[in-house]
């Protein structure tokens, strides 16, 4: 019995799924050093790392679904994670490693794992 097409991955799809996905994390990276504000835990960095999760995540899933044609699977899912936590490394090497962003920044970390399980779910 065949897999389903779907789910039926050749290299050109990796490579799009890589190249635009480094693409994504570089922009995400960057936006998220110029626009997201170091906020303890409150009930406002909650919501905004929710919602900012729900975009990354949404965003990321439907780009490598447009550049692989709608494939699906493991594989693009793992891509997908890899790049949104990439976002986040990228925003901390813009801002040198501070360590008031390492100590108080909590809307990052909450998004990138928002983003990464929609993600995950959207490219399942």
């Amino acid at each position: 019995m065949r897999k389903s097409p779907i789910y039926e991955l050749k290299l050109f799809h990796y490579l799009a799924a890589i190249g635009s996905s480094i693409f994504v994390a570089l922009v995400i990276g960057y936006a998220m050093y110029l626009f997201v504000p170091i906020l303890g835990i409150s009930f406002i960095s909650m919501i905004i790392a929710f919602l900012l999760g729900l975009a990354i995540g949404t965003l990321n899933a439907a780009i490598i679904s447009k550049v692989t044609r709608g494939k699906k699977g493991k594989s693009l899912q793992l891509i997908a994670v890899a790049f949104i936590l990439g976002a986040v490394v990228f925003r901390y090497i813009l801002a040198d490693f501070d360590q008031r962003i390492l100590e108080t920044d909590f809307i990052s970390p909450l998004a990138s794992f928002i983003a990464c399980i929609y993600a995950w779910q959207r490219l399942d």
